[in-house]
C-alpha cells in the first residue's frame, strides 16, 4: 500500500519488538511521544498483538499468523509419504527442523515485501529481534536498537543480567571486573555449548541452521553483531527504556547508549477490573510469577506458600494472576481472601496494592516502582537474577531462592518488606524518580540525533 501525501511528510518510525506484552508496554509511552511530535508511527508483528495496540491509537502491519500456519502446512504436506502417512520418528525429526528453517526463511522474504510497500525512515529494533534486521538491511533503512530489558553486550563493568552478581564499591576496580569477567565467560561459553547442540540437532536432521546463515547474511549486508547475555545484537546506538537511575552505576562505553526514562504509558488502555469483590480499603497484595508459569518447576511449592500464608492473614486480600495455569485447580478450595484472575491490568490494579510478589519480570517491576509497590521477587530463568539483583542494590524489596521458600519463611518476608521503613523509603524515591522522568525527551532527542546524523552521512 503506497503512502498517502500527508504520510509522505511525516517520518515513519517503526517499530519491531519481541512478542511479549511487557515489550509492546514499555514501547507505548515512546510511540504516543513521537506522534505528539509529529512522526508516524508503525508497529510489525504478528496479528494476535494487533488488536491490543491499535485500541491505544497506533498503526499496525501484521505478518499475519495464518501465512505462518499456511506454510506449515505446504511443508507438511509435500514431506508426506505416498501412502499419505508421515514418516517415523526420524523423518518427524528431519521435517520439523526443516520445516521451522523453510519458514523463517519465507517469513523474512514476507517481511522483506510488508516492508517495501511502506518503506520507513527508521526502525526500532528490540535486543531479540536482531534476525529481523534482514529486509531493513537488505532495503538500506536505518536501524536503531530499542531495549526494553537491561541485557548489554559483552563488558567488563557490569555482570551479565543472568546472574545475580551485584557489583562492588570500586566500580572500576579489579576485583568487580575479574567477576564480571568470569561471569561473562561462563555465561558466553554457555551460549556456545547451546549453539553447538543446535547446530548438531539441524545437521543430523539433514538441515541447514538458518540462524547460522542469517548471522552470515546480516554480516554481508553490513551488520556488525556483538555476544550478549543472550542472542547477538546489532553494534548500533542503544536507547534503553528505563531510567538510567534503576540500573547498575556505569563506565562510559564506546557505543551510544541513552536511557529514555519512565516509559509507562499510564493511561493506556485495558480490559476493565471487576473490584466488585475485593475491598480497596483493605490491604491488597498482587501475585504472579509471569506469563511462563508453566516453565517454573517450583511453582507448586512456592503456590502452597502463598496460599496458606493467606489463611493466616484473613484481613489482606491476594490478587492472584494464574495466566493460562491450570495446576492451581489441585489447590482447591481457596480461602475467601485470594481472588484468581487469568490477566490482571496492571494500571488499574497496582495503585491499590500494598506489595507485590513476582518472578522480577522486568515489566511488572518497573510498573510496581512506578506507582511506589515495594516487592517480593523470586527470579527463576533468564534475565530475572539481574533485575532482582538490581531491587537488592536499590533496597527496593528483597529477592529469595524460590527453592528455600516455605509458609514460614514467606509470611516472615511479607512482613520484613511490609513494615520495613528503609525499603518503603527507598521505593518512595526510586518512584520519585520515575515520576520526574515520566515527561523526559532524552528518548526522541536520541531518535532526532541518529536521524540527523544518518542524514548527514547519507548527505556525504
Amino acid at each position: 500500500m503506497n503512502k498517502s501525501k500527508e504520510e509522505k511528510k511525516r517520518k515513519t518510525i517503526m517499530l519491531v519488538v519481541y512478542h511479549e506484552w511487557s515489550a509492546i508496554n514499555a514501547t507505548l509511552k515512546l510511540s504516543q511521544d513521537l506522534i505528539a511530535r509529529g512522526y508516524r508511527v508503525v508497529y510489525l508483528g504478528p496479528s494476535n498483538f494487533e488488536k491490543p495496540v491499535v485500541n491505544n491509537g497506533f498503526e499496525y502491519k501484521s505478518y499475519e499468523d495464518d501465512f505462518i500456519n499456511e506454510r506449515l502446512k505446504y511443508y507438511r504436506t509435500k514431506i508426506r509419504k505416498k501412502d499419505g502417512k508421515m514418516p517415523g520418528p526420524l523423518g518427524s525429526l528431519i521435517w520439523r527442523n526443516r520445516t521451522i528453517v523453510k519458514v523463517h526463511r519465507d517469513l523474512l522474504k514476507r517481511l522483506e515485501e510488508i516492508v517495501a510497500a511502506d518503506v520507513p525512515d527508521l526502525v526500532l529494533l528490540g535486543p531479540l529481534m536482531v534476525y529481523f534486521s534482514i529486509p531493513f538491511l537488505k532495503l538500506g533503512i536505518p536501524i536503531l536498537n530499542v531495549n526494553f530489558s537491561l541485557i548489554t553486550i559483552r563488558n567488563s563493568v557490569v555482570p551479565p543480567t543472568f546472574t545475580g552478581i551485584i557489583p562492588g564499591y570500586k566500580l572500576g576496580g579489579l576485583l568487580n571486573r575479574v567477576v564480571n569477567i568470569t561471569a561473562w565467560s561462563i555465561r558466553l561459553l554457555a551460549n556456545v555449548f547451546r549453539d553447538w547442540r543446535l547446530f548438531l540437532s539441524w545437521s543430523l536432521s539433514l538441515s541447514i541452521f538458518s540462524f547460522y546463515k542469517s548471522k552470515k547474511e546480516i554480516k554481508k549486508l553490513g551488520g556488525r553483531l556483538r555476544e550478549t547475555a543472550l542472542l547477538p545484537r546489532l553494534l548500533l546506538p542503544e536507547l534503553v527504556l528505563s531510567p538510567r537511575e534503576f540500573d547498575f552505576p556505569r563506565l562510559p562505553t564506546t557505543v551510544p547508549r541513552c536511557y529514555a526514562g519512565t516509559s509507562i504509558l499510564p493511561h493506556r488502555r485495558e480490559d476493565p477490573f471487576d473490584w466488585r469483590s475485593i475491598d480497596k480499603e483493605k490491604p491488597i497484595i498482587y501475585f504472579t510469577i509471569g506469563s511462563y508459569a508453566d516453565e517454573c518447576d517450583l511453582r507448586d511449592k512456592l503456590y502452597g506458600s502463598i496460599i496458606e500464608v493467606m489463611k493466616q492473614r484473613p484481613e489482606t486480600q491476594l490478587i492472584f494472576q494464574i495466566g493460562n495455569e491450570k495446576d492451581i485447580e489441585t489447590f482447591k478450595p481457596l480461602p475467601e481472601n485470594i481472588f484468581l484472575y487469568k490477566w490482571v491490568p496492571h494500571m488499574q490494579i497496582f495503585p491499590h496494592t500494598s506489595l507485590i510478589i513476582c518472578h522480577a519480570g522486568f515489566g511488572t517491576i518497573r510498573e510496581a516502582i512506578y506507582f511506589g509497590v515495594p516487592l517480593i521477587v523470586f527470579p527463576n530463568r533468564n534475565d530475572e537474577p539481574g533485575y532482582a539483583a538490581r531491587i537488592a542494590y536499590h533496597n527496593l524489596g528483597l529477592r529469595e531462592n524460590i527453592k528455600k521458600i516455605n509458609p514460614p519463611r514467606l509470611n516472615k518476608l511479607i512482613d520484613g518488606v511490609l513494615h520495613d521503613d528503609t525499603i518503603q523509603h527507598s521505593i518512595k524515591e526510586m518512584q520519585q524518580v520515575f515520576r520526574e522522568q515520566e515527561s523526559s525527551r532524552k528518548g526522541i532527542e536520541f531518535i532526532e540525533d541518529f536521524l540527523k546524523n544518518v542524514k548527514q552521512d547519507t548527505v556525504r
